[in-house]
């Protein structure tokens, strides 16, 4: 698992215990993949903090330009579709209500 890199965090003179609680199925998904990986449910939850102090301003960078590109995403869906609704009535084949008709069926929001 994490155990090497996650020395550094480790003293036995400053070792401290910190506990809290989980509720049940969360405890249940930490229990199953402990047992998938071959550590005790502790373990797996200690390296999971770890993971995060050593990694929190890298994943929150991440997170945010995750956002960021959703963000960005939906707002080039909805300029292509109006874009779309655009040409398909200018180009006079179809009226604006079967252009939108078209649009639902050919452009799912989620």
């Amino acid at each position: 698992m994490m155990k090497n890199r996650n020395r550094k965090f480790l003293s036995p003179a400053v070792s401290r215990t910190i506990s809290f609680r989980l509720e049940a199925e969360a405890r249940d998904q930490m229990a199953r993949r402990a047992k998938r990986t071959g550590v005790s449910i502790h373990e797996l939850a200690r390296s999971f903090v770890l993971e995060v102090l050593e990694e929190g301003e890298e994943r929150a960078a991440l997170r945010e330009a995750v956002v960021s590109l959703r963000t960005e995403v939906a707002t080039l869906r909805e300029d292509l579709r109006l874009s779309t609704e655009a040409l398909l009535t200018s180009a006079g084949q179809i009226g604006e209500k079967e252009a939108q008709v078209w649009l639902e069926e050919n452009f799912k929001t989620k």
